[in-house]
């Protein structure tokens, strides 16, 4: 959602329960009365006011790109026409952007659809002349993942990841394009606007906010949420933010006799990323209800649980856990600070991995070594650690959104556009007229699923029998619940069950009180 300059209207973007079919809107916030401003529905991403020309400038993904738009709105903001300001083929991912009096606007891009793969460009794009400027490269000091344009149009504040992988905000002068820092702040993600003052910065890691002045002082303010708080916008007394609400649970069902998925971990807030031990006694998984992300183990006969990661820190981007073969240590990263966790009977213990920074994403088999994604370059480059040796070798593969494992044999695999290659020697090693749509490794083979005529299928590939057909059973079961399946085992099935909202809210914030005023 984006504010009008004078805080009369809001103008947002609505999900629809269709994938990437998304509306935009205006809300008159003094009437309350609201209205779409385009009949079609599409992947809009962001939008920006344009005071200028009195017009609402959106950004749009498509399957060639993105492209900017531009809707000139009359007296009553309703369309009077539409036009292409540019596209762009060679990106596939853009951030919140800015258009200032100038008509420059500013946003953070790159070819890998997201702001976590971190190797993003700043670019400045004239809408009058046309001309595109990048004014920051790729580097491995400084990672920007957001953007806000300062009141006085003349700064703009970034917050990104410096090379010890810590969020630090600095100011780029728009005019003599000097970069100056202002200070670095922790391993969590930061959203940021601009008090109106131009002085001081807020600043959400979407559990608290901070103010941040221009002289590096940072305060904690007197407000805490469950809910993500996420896009914040000050305009006058008030800060305008997206409140995004999440419950999902983690069910159970059985590979041979296809029951009825039983949910086995059930909060009010997000359980996820669930992963089975290889004797398939134990998961591991992520929960937030205790108000943050931690790490739990639960013994699946006897129902028992432990927390294996507390979380003391309070940390927000913690990974997926990944067990090792042996079932007794559990790799995980928190904030792109990987630890291992050691398992002996009742006893646990955190070992912290300092020499690297990035993403485990799975154990190797012939070493005592895993496979990583490394988050110190801005590459995201595919790297193997050995524990004995300290050794780091680049695989020189960059991850993008491609699953990677590993087979049996210690040889990557990836899952990339409905096939699975295996990369020594580049061949496909499963090949179908059928579309893949999943991948869920385990430790002799792989479970896929499939489109085939319009249904969804599983099978399994063993490493050395090639594809196997699973009982016919599954057909039904798929029909129902192939779209919630996490992880597959010999005789396990995990699934999920989410349920998402988002509410846009209002702060008010005066000298001497701060409280939420209600939903809009």
């Amino acid at each position: 959602m984006q504010i009008s300059p004078d805080g009369r209207f809001m103008a947002y973007i609505q999900n629809t329960n269709q994938p990437n079919k998304r509306k935009i809107l205006i809300k008159d916030l003094v009437t309350g009365s609201s209205w779409p401003l385009k009949d079609t529905l599409n992947a809009y991403t962001y939008l920006a006011w344009d005071s200028h020309k009195n017009a609402l400038v959106y950004s749009c993904q498509g399957e060639k790109g993105i492209s900017f738009n531009r809707l000139l709105l009359d007296a009553q903001l309703k369309v009077v026409s539409e036009e292409l300001l540019f596209s762009r083929s060679d990106i596939t991912w853009n951030s919140l952007f800015f258009i200032d009096k100038r008509q420059q606007l500013y946003y953070l891009a790159n070819q890998n659809s997201s702001e976590h793969s971190r190797n993003v460009s700043l670019y400045r794009h004239n809408l009058e002349s046309g001309q595109t400027e990048k004014l920051l490269k790729p580097n491995d000091y400084f990672k920007p993942y957001k953007l806000a344009l300062s009141p006085s149009q003349t700064q703009l504040a970034l917050v990104g990841f410096n090379k010890q992988a810590l969020s630090e905000v600095k100011l780029l002068n728009l005019d003599s394009n000097d970069v100056v820092s202002i200070r670095q702040i922790d391993h969590n993600w930061y959203f940021l606007t601009w008090f109106e003052n131009s002085e001081s910065l807020l600043l959400s890691n979407g559990s608290e906010l901070k103010q941040l002045s221009l002289n590096g002082d940072l305060t904690t303010l007197n407000y805490k949420s469950y809910n993500f708080l996420v896009y914040p916008q000050i305009i006058k007394d008030k800060v305008y933010f997206i409140g995004a609400k999440s419950d999902q649970d983690i069910l159970l069902s059985k590979l041979k006799q296809l029951s009825p998925p039983q949910k086995i971990i059930n909060s009010n807030t997000i359980d996820k990323a669930a992963a089975l031990s290889a004797d398939e006694k134990h998961i591991a998984y992520i929960s937030t209800k205790n108000g943050y992300p931690q790490i739990f183990v639960k013994h699946l006969e006897t129902n028992k649980e432990r927390i294996l990661f507390e979380n003391s820190k309070q940390e927000l981007a913690l990974t997926k856990p990944v067990w090792h073969w042996s079932g007794k240590r559990i790799a995980s990263s928190v904030n792109n600070k990987p630890f291992i966790i050691e398992l002996e009977s009742n006893l646990f213990s955190i070992k912290w991995l300092n020499v690297i920074i990035g993403e485990p994403i799975a154990w190797y088999n012939k070493s005592d070594a895993i496979l990583y994604v490394d988050k110190k370059t801005h590459n995201d480059e595919l790297v193997k650690f050995n524990f004995t040796t300290d050794e780091r070798t680049t695989l020189k593969i960059k991850r993008a959104h491609d699953t990677f494992f590993l087979n049996h044999k210690d040889e990557l695999l990836s899952f990339v556009k409905g096939q699975v290659i295996r990369h020594d020697s580049d061949n496909t090693l499963l090949k179908s007229p059928y579309l893949f749509t999943q991948i869920y490794p385990e430790k002799n083979g792989f479970y896929y699923q499939y489109t085939q005529n319009g249904k969804s299928l599983i099978n399994y590939y063993d490493y050395e029998l090639g594809a196997q057909n699973l009982s016919s059973k599954t057909e039904e079961f798929c029909a129902k619940f192939c779209d919630q399946i996490t992880a597959l085992s010999d005789n396990i099935i995990l699934l999920k069950s989410k349920h998402k909202s988002a509410d846009i809210l209002v702060l008010d914030i005066t000298s001497k009180s701060t409280k939420v005023r209600g939903s809009l």
